[in-house]
């Protein structure tokens, strides 16, 4: 009989980790637990292939709660059960009228408050580059604030170096229209060291950008008190390949710099605490992106309380975004699975606003369809999944908690050794930090290549006969040269004169080089730059279908199947994965029963290059036999699908050019092949 006061843990016995562990190792049939079963990320942490209490006790747990120091649960008293999370968009086409659409289309659909990207070229009297809005007057800010109301919308700026001249244009902008900046609320977005860390250079030296950077706090103090000044971004690192680690480690290095900028022109620790706010890429990996961003909150609240401030500037805001480095221009449409899982990661690991790019954010200007799917993904997490009904969803996870532990002392650590190098601003002059990233990143690349990682629709299940998705460039729009126009004053008083300049109609260009030659000659170092996991897949892709184009066949390769279907369907489905992951298509077959049968069909199939595909007892029968007989039939490359073992050399002699299997480097691979089929680079 039902007891009403039993609890449903009473009908299941406990059971130990280690008989758990030695159930599991039978059925590995003497296989290593460890090495068939644990992993370890580009950090090195040791991932177990289940957690228990044992793993994360929770005694000493140092999370406290939702709202309290340090944060680690996230920023707010009742978790976000109430506001959710802040439905935020970012805009990046070059035309201010067009972006101006955009956001009256979005708000509609629900997004709370905007994310405007700025064009780089700004920042340094240039030609606009293609990579955000022109907004370069006055009256484009006019246009492109139009239809908003700083009451019920926040802004947030990411002005690409631009910081003062920019805020100076939003400002004025303002004024036009009768508003003042102290209802303003969002972010400026200056990050001088990411844009450093980026692109490499700055429009002006380092202490050039710190003297920059505390004349705008200063003023956002006084005159915007409901914006911070700086919004530090892990994008640079993100999506040059960094650990999740190393992330952490170069935001808190941002965080620590800026703070003494901020106290040294004179500011409180708690007034400079409180300009800083976090954008944070999140990547595909679910549960340790939940990881990074409670490890974040955790490890900037211990530096803020070291540096005497108060509990409630010891919380870290954070806007998340989905990455742009997992995103691919190929089958793009799996894009949209990629972005709901990282906006469901930031989402659970509390980020404060949150902004999903469009499915196709890597491929051009997004379409009203992607944006529209983008701003869909948020609304039925917050509205429909009810993921802001708990504060901090994954809390008291083993699995979360563990990692979260790890990722606080390893961006420790990394904080640590920058500090030791002498700060952020001097690891990015010396190159140190960059090269600690870059081989990061080509482990990354390596795993990537080797299909460790693997990217559904382009190193996996790459479908050639996809329709491409394709978006139109944008047209830029021009800017007049620059005059350089000193700006005068200092501290709030420098931000001032350049509000008064750009009322007077001077541009963003103007005021940008203005502070440049105020403020002495331009930084540059290594630049970390930007890629995508996918670029290296995508470029094959790309090789083929010119060769498509120019010779109206894509590079094919014969499937030399041995034997019935279930003897050779295996390795001929590998093969297909693989060859397709560079854009090769496969001639297929159902299998041959003799040697004469398989030259016979090569011939007529039109290829030069076949592969081989059966089990390893048949290639002991074939492969000398059939190998020679299709290079007399035109084969130039012959594949074999599968590892030869000690048959290597045998195999070689009898003319197999390649062997093809898992674990693989695919990139290069590939590349050799298409480099021996002749198809052009």
């Amino acid at each position: 009989m039902w007891d009403p006061n039993s609890k449903p843990s009473d009908d299941f016995l406990p059971v130990a980790y280690e008989r758990w562990q030695a159930v599991v190792e039978r059925g590995l049939k003497g296989a290593s637990f460890g090495q068939r079963l644990r992993t370890r990320t580009l950090d090195g942490i040791g991932l177990e292939p289940l957690y228990t209490r044992q793993h994360w006790p929770g005694e000493h747990d140092q999370g406290g709660f939702a709202g309290l120091p340090p944060y680690r649960r996230g920023t707010q008293p009742q978790g976000r059960s109430g506001p959710h999370w802040d439905m935020r968009q970012r805009y990046c086409h070059p035309d201010p009228a067009h972006v101006r659409e955009e956001i009256a289309a979005d708000r509609r659909r629900g997004v709370g408050s905007v994310w405007l990207v700025f064009d780089s070229g700004l920042a340094h009297g240039k030609a606009p580059a293609g990579d955000g809005i022109v907004c370069n007057s006055v009256d484009d800010m006019g246009e492109l604030l139009s239809e908003l109301s700083i009451d019920d919308t926040a802004i947030a700026l990411e002005p690409a170096g631009a910081d003062a001249a920019l805020a100076s244009m939003l400002a004025a902008a303002l004024a036009r229209r009768g508003l003042s900046t102290a209802n303003l609320r969002g972010t400026l977005g200056a990050d001088p060291l990411g844009v450093l860390a980026r692109t490499g250079s700055l429009p002006v030296s380092v202490p050039g950008s710190e003297r920059c950077l505390s004349a705008l706090a200063a003023w956002a103090e006084a005159d915007a008190p409901n914006c911070r000044a700086v919004s530090i971004a892990t994008a640079p690192y993100h999506d040059a390949g960094a650990s999740a680690a190393q992330e952490i480690g170069a935001a808190l290095a941002a965080g620590v710099a800026y703070l003494r900028w901020l106290t040294s022109a004179g500011m409180s620790v708690d007034g400079a605490a409180g300009q800083i706010q976090f954008s944070v890429s999140v990547g595909a990996d679910f549960f340790g992106e939940i990881a990074k961003l409670r490890a974040l909150r955790q490890t900037w609240a211990a530096v803020v309380a070291a540096c005497g401030g108060g509990d409630e500037v010891q919380r870290a805001p954070i806007q998340a975004r989905t990455s742009f480095r997992t995103k691919t221009t190929r089958d793009p449409w799996v894009n949209m699975l990629r972005a709901t899982t990282e906006t469901f990661a930031a989402a659970v690991g509390g980020a404060d606003a949150l902004a999903t790019d469009p499915f196709d954010v890597a491929i051009g200007p997004a379409d009203p369809f992607a944006r529209r799917i983008a701003a869909n993904a948020q609304v039925v997490l917050n509205e429909e999944s009810h993921v802001a009904r708990v504060a901090d969803p994954a809390g008291g996870a083993f699995y979360v908690e563990a990692l979260t532990d790890r990722l606080a002392e390893m961006g420790w650590a990394c904080l640590q050794t920058i500090e030791a190098e002498g700060g952020l601003p001097a690891s990015l002059l010396s190159g140190r930090l960059q090269k600690r990233i870059a081989a990061v990143a080509s482990q990354r690349a390596s795993d990537v290549a080797r299909r460790k990682r693997p990217i559904t629709g382009v190193s996996e299940f790459a479908n050639l006969e996809e329709e491409p998705v394709v978006r139109g460039a944008p047209s830029i729009p021009s800017i007049a040269a620059s005059s350089p126009v000193r700006p005068v004053g200092h501290g709030a008083g420098l931000i001032r004169s350049a509000i008064m300049l750009a009322t007077q109609g001077e541009t963003v260009a103007d005021i940008s080089v203005g502070f440049a030659a105020l403020e002495g000659s331009p930084c540059r170092v290594t630049a970390l730059g930007q890629t995508r996991q996918a670029a290296p897949y995508e470029a094959l892709r790309s090789r083929s279908d010119r060769q498509s184009e120019q010779h109206g066949q894509a590079p094919a390769v014969f499937l030399a199947n041995l034997g019935p279907i279930p003897r050779h369907k295996a390795r001929s489905t590998f093969a297909t994965g693989f060859l397709h992951a560079g854009g090769i298509t496969c001639i297929h077959n159902d299998g041959f029963s003799s040697t004469e049968d398989a030259v016979s069909a090569f011939a007529r199939c039109g290829a030069s290059a076949a592969a081989l595909c059966g089990d390893d007892r048949q290639y002991e029968e074939w492969v000398e036999e059939l190998a020679p007989r299709l290079q007399e039939a035109g084969a130039t490359q012959i594949l074999l699908a599968g590892r030869p073992g000690a048959n290597e050399q045998r195999y070689r002699a009898a003319g197999i050019t390649h062997f093809i299997y898992m674990g693989a480097d695919l990139v290069a691979s590939l590349n050799e092949l298409l480099d021996r089929m002749g198809v052009e680079s």
